[in-house]
Order: structure tokens, then C-alpha cells, then sequence
């Protein structure tokens, strides 16, 4: 098994709390002038659009990040038999790996960007890939996104493969030990 220090996910994804302040603030003014250019493409002078500060994406992501936790975690019946015996949607470690997609993800793209709602999805279909877990994009999507198409999500999960250079490990507690 690969050491950690050697590791995408140890070189390319750990970052002190000065360096996250910094991608951050990187990414506020990269949203702007964006914001600025196509205001002034469509010929805007004036505008009530602001770009979120920092604080309200924040509270953005962390809510997107929990509404992922329980669908995740959301009880489900694997036995008929026994109905009373309920066990999580998807594993741990599903749920950790897409957490940690969505979080890379939005450390590179603003969160006014590309909704977060639907990248949660595209996150934990990539996620069951990656970890090997059975999830359908007609459960997901039946479920939880019955208005967004199969092929709106496979190319957010494209999007999400790019802007993450596909760099798809991730070390977590529940990675069994070689």
C-alpha cells in the first residue's frame, strides 16, 4: 500500500489553516472579477449581485456537506424478513471519499459556481465508484433529484474528475490495512 506522504491525496490535499485562508480568498477574488467581466459583457452598469463572503459560503458548504451525511446515513430495510434490522444507505467509507471530493471540489470552484446540490450527487456516484459500493444513478436520482437528468449528473461528475485532476485517493479511517 502507497504511503500517505506519497499520496496525491498527502501532497495535493492537506493544508494548514493559513493556506485554506488563502485558496479562499484566492478563489473570492477569481469569483469577482468573473462576476465583474460578465456583468460588463452584458453591458451591466449597475448591479445588486454580490459574490458570498467567505462566511456565507461557508455555511453553504457545511450544509450541503451534512445534507450528503444523511443521505448516506438515511436506514434502510436489507432484509424483508427481519424489518425491525436497518442499516445505512451507503458505507462510511462512501460517504467519507464523497465528502472529500465535494470539499476538494469547492477549494477549487466557487460555490455560486455549480450547485451544490447536484454535486453532492455527482460526488457520491464518483464515491461508489471509486470505493466500489453498488450505487445506481436511478436510485440516487429517483430518490433524491428526480428533476435532474442521468446525463446532467454524468457530466458534473466529469466537471468534478477535472477540477480534481483526477486525483481520486483518499486515506481514510475505514480503508481496511494491507
Amino acid at each position: 500500500m502507497q504511503s500517505f506522504e506519497r499520496s496525491t491525496h498527502g501532497r495535493n490535499w492537506i493544508f494548514t489553516e493559513p493556506q485554506l485562508a488563502e485558496l479562499r480568498h484566492k478563489l473570492y477574488e477569481q469569483t469577482a472579477e468573473k462576476l465583474k467581466s460578465a456583468e460588463a459583457e452584458k453591458g451591466i452598469t449597475t448591479s445588486n449581485l454580490t459574490v458570498l463572503t467567505a462566511d456565507e459560503e461557508k455555511l453553504l458548504r457545511e450544509y450541503y456537506e451534512c445534507k450528503l451525511q444523511e443521505i448516506c446515513q438515511e436506514p434502510v430495510c436489507p432484509d424483508q424478513k427481519h424489518p425491525a434490522i436497518t442499516v445505512p444507505k451507503y458505507t462510511q467509507r462512501a460517504m467519507c471519499t464523497a465528502l472529500s471530493y465535494f470539499k476538494r471540489f469547492f477549494l477549487k470552484v466557487s460555490i455560486v459556481e455549480e450547485n451544490p446540490r447536484h454535486m453532492i450527487f455527482a460526488a457520491l456516484f464518483l464515491a461508489g465508484k471509486v470505493e466500489e459500493e453498488k450505487i445506481t444513478l436511478d436510485d440516487l436520482l429517483s430518490s433524491y433529484a428526480p428533476k435532474l437528468k442521468p446525463e446532467t449528473l454524468l457530466a458534473l461528475e466529469k466537471r468534478l474528475l477535472e477540477t480534481l485532476s483526477f486525483q481520486l485517493v483518499v486515506f481514510s479511517p475505514f480503508r481496511a490495512l494491507a
